[in-house]
């Protein structure tokens, strides 16, 4: 990745976010539809302009763009109040998505798709946005009220649930259209693990850390720690097959 390049496409898409967020502030607008336009504005579809240099710079500023929503929303709940609401809200999401998937499959095989297809389209329509819901939560503090938490609750059982549709396509993906059930368990497996040892982590090792980077006293060196943490983390789970911004 080029120096200057990058420095040009940062440069360009903090202007950008600024300039419509301020503009869609205005006209009483929330601050996600900013963000997205900022984005149809700068990508690849805006045709001649050509403000982004380099498009995988771009993609990266966006990955690192939502892990640190992501964060940022993770940091307002915790699993005690989570614990709370987390039957319902997978009961929730277990219904939600079911429904949903139902209904873009039954419009996939309307159109002629195969199977596997038209489920994968159910799959899609089942799913929101994960990064869209945490930045409505944040903005009207939904993270700090029951109704946030159950929302939040839900965010999560729906990226469980993802976890496992991932697994089923890329299985049936790898063999042709079939199904290999040891290998989306293993899939499960590996995510069960990953869960038990960062919770196990961040219950035992990590206030220990972040006691002795207190005393320090050193501001800068806790929020390189909490940082790094954080992209450490979304690093492990992209490892793993998984997405960064569920890390």
């Amino acid at each position: 990745m080029d120096a200057i390049k990058f420095l040009q496409d940062l440069t360009v898409v903090l202007l950008s976010g600024a300039g419509v967020l301020l503009l869609f502030q205005r006209f009483k607008q929330p601050p996600v539809l900013g963000y997205l336009a900022a984005g149809l504005f700068i990508g690849p579809g805006t045709g001649s302009l050509q403000l982004v240099a380099d498009q995988h710079s771009l993609e990266a500023l966006a990955q690192i763009g939502v892990v640190f929503l992501l964060f940022a929303l993770g940091v307002e709940f915790n699993l005690k109040r989570l614990a709370k609401v987390g039957w319902r809200a997978l009961a929730a999401a277990l219904v939600e998505v079911a429904l949903l998937t139902g209904a873009g499959y039954a419009a996939g095989s309307a159109a002629g798709m195969a199977p596997i297809a038209a489920m994968l389209v159910g799959a899609m329509v089942a799913f929101a946005s994960t990064a869209v819901v945490a930045r409505l939560l944040m903005d009207y503090g939904g993270g700090r009220h029951g109704w946030g938490e159950m929302a939040g609750g839900m965010l999560i059982a729906e990226d469980l649930l993802a976890v496992v549709m991932i697994a089923f396509f890329t299985s049936a993906g790898r063999i042709g259209g079939g199904l290999e059930v040891a290998e989306v368990f293993a899939q499960l497996f590996r995510f069960g693990m990953f869960v038990t040892v960062t919770i196990v982590s961040g219950l035992l090792i990590l206030p220990g850390i972040l006691s002795m980077v207190e005393s320090s006293g050193m501001k800068e060196v806790r929020t390189l720690v909490i940082i790094g943490t954080c992209f450490g983390v979304s690093f492990l789970t992209e490892t793993l097959g998984f997405s960064a911004g569920l890390g």
